[in-house]
């Protein structure tokens, strides 16, 4: 009982493996660019774009929309895998653009060896 105590005190310490934690991706925005302009995530993590200067927001129809701008920074967590386009609405016509790939995380489940009874 002691050893069985001792193995789930020991898995319920152990933290998830760093392919699987969601991270956060910055953009900058200044100018009339996205920096960087096409970028791949996995599902589950964030994107954060940064205004650098200038009047920008972040949209993506029927996906995502920042505040009107001007916007000093602006997130959003992709929970779906696919394409989405994004662009600044007042300099779309400068081609300030983007894209973000999002893909599915690898499902894989957790391995245990027990070494003795």
């Amino acid at each position: 009982m002691n050893r069985l105590l001792v193995l789930l005190t020991l898995l319920s310490s152990l933290s998830p493996a760093p392919s699987l934690r969601a991270v956060t991706n910055t953009v900058t925005m200044q100018n009339f660019s996205f920096s960087p302009s096409v970028l791949t995530n996995k599902v589950g993590d964030t994107v954060r774009w940064v205004n650098q200067g200038g009047s920008h927001d972040i949209e993506s129809t029927g996906v995502f929309k920042s505040p009107s701008p001007p916007v000093s920074s602006y997130s959003f967590v992709f929970n779906q895998a696919g394409t989405f386009n994004y662009r600044c609405n007042p300099h779309v016509g400068f081609g300030m653009t983007g894209r973000i790939t999002v893909q599915a995380a690898a499902n894989t489940s957790p391995t245990v060896s027990i070494t003795s009874p």
